[in-house]
């Protein structure tokens, strides 16, 4: 006997067919990313103990800086330091430490370069780091900077969210340690984990490709488009530069060190990793690099001046960020000519509009993929700016 099925009841088993299959869609996703993620977890409270070293601390993220609290002053002195190398120095991990300028130092060799701000003789305040580098590289780089000074880690500033320059996070987050402050203002204890600052477009990046909560920013700022900071006695101002690599990049500025740390809206050996889907674009790599030039200063007839720490590269000054504001005008304009021709993709990459700076800037996107990225973002803008 043939058993004929009412009409909506072959509706709802291919309904519930459709829910299932869509469950499964977001459900087994999360589940590889968790499995990818697993060796970086953030600490378990319960199982800290008072005396574990720093980076036993866990990061508990926090809205405000620097919380009220009444305990007693931390004890952190660094009189007996001893003193900060001022030449080049290799650890173990394939990192280096330079000295750049005044207080501050870039670590290289961690995936993307750190920046470090240190002061030696009677600072209260420890050490601020810009960007983290890779999560593979985090222990290496702790042990490194623990080799350098006993001053806690209080600030991490990200310029990004590409996990070149946040994986650290988790490590160097929960061993470092911010202040804290009571009612009157004043410096009078520690809370567990340092500080960290980014733009809010980072924060959001860095929840929805699920990162571990204690890697997150603690602080952002969106409102306005930089933030201020002092800093073991020097004025620092974090700039945002909108839709350059993604629309949360920002570069830091040191100002009596006069230095500028600039995350990878500007390299010396790579092309910028425009990321088109987080809102980058080449005219705003363009408009970062030409506001870099705006603070940047040459010394008189020399090289030096004000040094600039890329994402990834060697130390540079202001000559050589004009040099690579113009390469990446030169292409756009060319790439720009091209498209306003009612040529394709293929018709613009075989016309190697690049040439000339392969050689220089292909040690990440190659040029073929660097073409195709600005051909696709002046696609979209409708034309250059």
């Amino acid at each position: 006997m043939k058993i004929v099925w009412p009409h909506s009841f072959k509706n709802s088993v291919f309904f519930l067919c459709l829910l299932l299959l869509f469950s499964l869609g977001i459900f087994v996703p999360y589940i590889a990313f968790a499995q990818n993620d697993a060796g970086l977890q953030c600490l378990d409270p319960e199982s800290l103990s008072e005396e574990g070293e720093r980076r036993d601390l866990a990061n508990f993220p926090s809205l405000e800086l620097f919380p009220r609290d009444n305990r007693e002053p931390a004890a952190f002195n660094t009189g007996t330091e001893p003193d900060l190398p001022t030449r080049v120095t290799e650890f173990s991990g394939g990192l280096r430490l330079l000295p750049v300028q005044g207080q501050v130092y870039v670590l290289m060799g961690a995936g993307s370069n750190i920046t470090l701000q240190i002061r030696n003789e009677r600072t209260e305040d420890g050490i601020l780091l810009v960007d983290a580098g890779s999560p593979e590289s985090s222990t290496a780089v702790l042990g490194a900077i623990e080799q350098i000074t006993s001053a806690p880690i209080r600030l991490i500033i990200n310029t990004t969210a590409d996990r070149h320059h946040t994986g650290g996070n988790i490590v160097l987050g929960q061993s470092g340690a911010r202040l804290a402050t009571n009612s009157a203002g004043n410096n009078n204890g520690e809370e567990r984990g340092a500080a960290i600052i980014a733009r809010e477009e980072v924060m959001i990046d860095m929840i929805v490709e699920g990162t571990e909560d204690c890697g997150w920013p603690n602080r952002t700022f969106g409102a306005y488009p930089r933030l201020t900071q002092s800093f073991n006695g020097e004025g620092i101002r974090v700039m945002h530069m909108p839709n350059a690599i993604t629309d949360g990049d920002s570069f830091v500025f040191f100002r009596s060190s006069d230095v500028i740390s600039t995350g990878d809206i500007f390299n010396t050996d790579r092309y910028p990793p425009i990321d088109l889907e987080h809102g980058g674009s080449i005219n705003g790599v363009v408009a970062a690099l030409n506001a870099l030039l705006e603070v940047t200063i040459p010394a008189l007839k020399n090289e030096g001046g004000t040094y600039v720490v890329p994402g990834h590269g060697r130390i540079a000054d202001e000559s050589d960020v004009s040099e690579y504001r113009d390469m990446a005008t030169i292409i756009r304009d060319r790439i720009q000519t091209y498209i306003d021709r009612g040529m394709s993709l293929e018709e613009v990459q075989a016309q190697r509009p690049t040439l000339e700076y392969d050689g220089r800037y292909d040690q990440g996107l190659s040029p073929e993929a660097f073409v195709e990225i600005v051909y696709l973002s002046l696609d979209q803008a409708g034309g250059s700016q």
